[in-house]
Formats: structure tokens, sequence, C-alpha cells
């Protein structure tokens, strides 16, 4: 029975990484056959990219460790600011490899020096609004910041560096597969093991010597890092920061939603619910136009409500499979 059901689960490991492996040759190849520049399912698949990378990190602090958090929006602007910064005074350039790891870096030291007290005093939905509020402080910051952050203008970029759609379009792969790589593996390690410890009852973790506070900053603290870097390639585009464009209530709200329609807690609901919501959202966005907002709101009301336990949920429960993170 042990014999079979090990065999069962490395055949299916095996299915798995198969499948993965196909999937990221298929979209490595896709703009070899399609032109970046003209193709709108191009720019469709980068938007999902960008989307699974901030819904899979998500899952991070909150399907893993239990901390719901809304703050994503604001470490996405906070990666676009630093790199659009470091690069106009010199420090990076153009697509610049510093610039990610200094976009991740600060974002990461950020979240922990934010995640410490707010861990320490709020849980629940009170830490679910202090990291809301961390969006709107981070606007604020930027819309006041003068010439350092350019005001409520921005910082405009040199667009003449601009090297092509493709370039972006394998940017936003890249990080979506590495992240989703880091998070696979985090499971299988001890430090995962504890994130989902502390989710499922933190006074026995804390019992059998499992550090809450710590292992729920360092969930903050990682799951902060795939934003910037996804803040950073979305600077790298459109050469232009904004304030209302880089910390947008919509970075901040979609990841959960994504998440939570997906399957909170696993490693393909993420995905799943990126595709779904990512695709609805840009396709109502084309036919409808400016009122795209409430039509999708509306939609995901109905779809979280026809679904509470998400996607891969109604499936396991229509499958009797039992379920594994």
């Amino acid at each position: 029975m042990a014999w079979s059901f090990k065999s069962l689960e490395k055949h299916r490991l095996r299915r798995n990484l198969l499948i993965t492996l196909v999937g990221i040759i298929v979209l490595s190849i896709l703009p070899l056959f399609l032109d970046a520049e003209r193709s709108y399912f191009i720019f469709f698949l980068y938007n999902i990219f960008l989307y699974v990378t901030m819904s899979t990190s998500w899952n991070i602090v909150s399907g893993y460790s239990g901390q719901f958090s809304l703050g994503h929006g604001a470490f996405f602007g906070l990666g676009a600011y630093v790199a659009a910064i470091s690069w106009r005074e010199g420090l990076t350039g153009y697509f610049d490899i510093r610039a990610f790891l200094l976009s991740a870096a600060i974002s990461a030291l950020m979240a922990a020096a934010i995640g410490y007290p707010l861990l320490a005093k709020l849980k629940g939905f009170y830490f679910a609004l202090g990291t809301l509020a961390l969006n709107e402080i981070f606007r604020l910051l930027a819309v006041n910041g003068g010439a350092f952050t350019g005001g409520a203008v921005g910082i405009q970029l040199p667009s003449r560096y601009y090297a092509g759609f493709a370039t972006y379009y394998y940017a936003a792969l890249l990080i979506m597969v590495i992240s989703s790589l880091i998070v696979a593996l985090l499971l299988k390690l001890k430090t995962g093991l504890n994130f989902i410890a502390v989710r499922d009852d933190e006074v026995a973790a804390e019992s059998i010597g499992i550090h809450a506070l710590h292992h729920k900053v360092l969930a903050f603290s990682l799951s902060a890092i795939p934003p910037a870097l996804c803040g950073t390639v979305f600077a790298y585009y459109i050469f232009h920061i904004q304030p209302s464009s880089v910390f947008s209530a919509s970075w901040g709200l979609y990841p959960p939603l994504m998440s939570i329609l997906g399957g909170i807690g696993t490693i393909i609901g993420p995905i799943i619910g990126s595709v779904v919501i990512g695709s609805m959202v840009q396709l109502i966005e084309m036919f409808v136009g400016p009122i795209h907002p409430l039509v999708s709101g509306a939609l995901l009301i109905i779809l979280i409500v026809v679904l509470p336990k998400g996607i891969l949920g109604k499936i396991r429960e229509k499958k009797k499979i039992k379920p594994f993170s």
C-alpha cells in the first residue's frame, strides 16, 4: 500500500514536471511565430505572467502562512520607483540586473521593517487593513516626494532604449517561472512546512519551537520580492512612472482575488485564478471600455459566491481528491 502510494506520487510528480516543461517551451517559442509588436495575444500573455507572479507570491504570506495581506500593490510600486530612480541617477541602466536585485532587496527589507510591528500587533482582518493602507501611504509619499520621486507628475525615462516587446514578454515569463519554482521548492523545505504549521495553529507551532512572528515576517518579506520585480519590468515598459499608475489599487486587490478563486494554499490554484480573472479583466476592458471596473467587480463577486472554495476546490470536491499543498 505504501509502495503504491509512493509510486503514484512519483508518477504524478513526473507528469506535472513534464507538463510544466512543455508549457514553458511553448510559451518561450511563441514570439518566434507571432509578431510581438502587433500581436495582442503576446501582450495578453505578458499581463497574465505578471498576474501569476503576483498571485503566486501573495500565496506565500496568505495561503501558506495564513496572514491575509492587501499590500502587494505597495511593493509593486516600490519596485517600479526603485528601478526608475536608480536609472535616472545613473546607478543602473535599462534592463539592468542590478536594478532587479536592488528592487528585490529594498522591497524585502521594507517588508521586514513594516512586517515586524504590524504582525506583532495585528492579526486577521486588522492586518489586512494595515497592509491595505501601505499602498496609499506609499502613493502619498511618491506624490509628496518632490524632485526625488517627481511628485504627482512622476519620472520620465528615456524611451529611446525600447528594445522590442519580446524583451518584456521574456522578462515577465522568466520572473513568473522563477517565482513559481521557488514557491514549489519552499514547500519541500522546513521553512515552508513551518509556514503551514503557523497558519494551521500558531500556538501549537510555538509549542514545538517554531517562532511564529519570525516566520510570519519572513513570509511577508519573501512575498514582497516578486511584486517588486514585476514593478521593475513595468517601469521599463511604460517609461513614465506615476504614483497613480504603479500604486493602483488593482495591483493589491487582484492577487488575493486570483489566489482565492483558483484555490488558496495550493501551487496551481493562483495560476488558474490568474488566467481566469486576468482573461476576464482584459476581455471586459477591451469590449466595455471605461466601465470595465464595475463589470469586472460584479463578475468577480459572482464567481466568488458561486465558487467559495475556488476552482481547484470545486474540482477536488467533484472528484473527491484529497487536497495536497
